[in-house]
């Protein structure tokens, strides 16, 4: 976890340091508008895409599944629905 949180940082010092510099008045941008904005939006959205892909894995969403059968779910269906017996009978 600490790699991915490394990663995210470097990729997002160079937005910090802009920002820090449109704080003190030195950047050429000096000038926070809509556009300023929506470039620092895109610059950290990409960041967390970047390390996204990087580091979080992407599997199909059965994938943890593999054991699953008809009988596992009949008996989730049947524990779901006993819940939502016992919290109605609950209340």
């Amino acid at each position: 976890m600490s790699d991915y949180r490394d990663y995210i940082l470097l990729l997002l010092q160079p937005v910090l340091d802009e920002l820090n510099q449109l704080n003190d008045g030195q950047s050429p941008h000096a000038k926070l508008n809509i556009d300023c904005v929506n470039r620092l939006y895109d610059r950290v959205v990409n960041a967390l895409q970047t390390a996204a892909c990087q580091f979080i894995p992407k599997h199909k969403a059965n994938f943890y599944k593999f054991r699953w059968n008809f009988e596992l779910d009949e008996l989730k269906e049947n524990a779901i629905k006993f819940c939502r017996i016992w919290t109605v009978w609950q209340t």
